[in-house]
C-alpha cells in the first residue's frame, strides 16, 4: 500500500501538471482572479473596470471644459481639465472627426499608434478638429491623428509626421495644468508644456 507520504507527493505533481497545462493554455489569468476572488482580493480585471469608470467622468469633465472654451469670449487662454485622471491602460484618441476615449488594456502600443481600429471605445464626442498641438511658440501644428498617452510620467502626444516623405514619430509632452489651448482664430488644440504664462478661459 502507499503510504500518505507518497499519496501526498503524488497529488503534488498532478496539481503542479495541472497548473503548468492551464497557464500553456491561457487559462492562467482566469485560475488568478478565481482564486483571488476565492480570498477576497481585488482582481485585475475588477481594477482596471473601476479606473475605467473614473475616466469615463473624466472624459464627460473633458468635453464639458472643450465646449466652455469655445463658447467662451476669451482668446488665446487655456483650458482646464484633470488630465492625471487617465493611466497607461486608456488613451485619448484625437481625430478631425471626433475626440474618442480608448482601453488599450490589451493593445500593444505598436498597434495603438499605427492601427485605427484597436482597443475597446470608452466615450465619444462629436468634438471636432483638435488633432493638432500648439508648441512653446503657440504656433499650431496640424496632425493626422492625435494619441494621447499616459504610459510615462507626464501625459503626452504622439503623432507620426513625414520628413522628406520619411514616417517621423514625434512625443509633444503636454501641459498638465492647461492640457488644451485655445487660439486667436478659436483653434483648440493639445498645448505642450514648454508653453508658458498661460491665462484660463472664463
Amino acid at each position: 500500500m502507499l503510504g500518505i507520504k507518497k499519496i501526498a507527493e503524488i497529488l503534488f505533481i498532478i496539481l503542479a501538471l495541472l497548473i503548468i497545462i492551464i497557464i500553456i493554455f491561457g487559462y492562467g489569468t482566469q485560475l488568478k482572479e478565481s482564486i483571488q476572488k476565492l480570498f477576497g482580493i481585488k482582481t485585475e480585471s475588477k481594477t482596471i473596470h473601476e479606473q475605467n469608470i473614473q475616466s469615463q467622468e473624466e472624459f464627460k469633465n473633458l468635453m464639458n471644459h472643450v465646449e466652455n472654451c469655445k463658447n467662451s469670449k476669451d482668446i488665446s487662454c487655456g483650458c482646464t481639465f484633470n488630465i492625471k485622471k487617465y493611466n497607461q491602460n486608456q488613451m485619448i484618441l484625437s481625430r478631425t472627426i471626433d475626440l474618442q476615449l480608448v482601453d488599450i488594456t490589451n493593445t500593444k502600443k505598436e498597434e495603438a499608434i499605427k492601427e485605427f481600429n484597436f482597443g475597446i471605445p470608452l466615450e465619444k464626442a462629436d468634438i471636432k478638429n483638435t488633432n493638432c498641438y500648439f508648441d512653446k511658440d503657440f504656433e499650431k501644428n496640424d496632425v493626422n491623428v492625435a494619441r494621447i498617452f499616459f504610459d510615462k510620467e507626464k501625459p503626452y502626444l504622439h503623432s507620426v509626421k513625414k520628413l522628406l516623405l520619411i514616417p517621423w514619430q514625434t512625443e509633444i509632452y503636454l501641459n498638465t495644468e492647461f492640457p488644451l489651448y485655445k487660439n486667436p482664430k478659436g483653434n483648440i488644440c493639445w498645448l505642450s508644456e514648454k508653453a508658458q504664462n498661460i491665462k484660463e478661459c472664463q
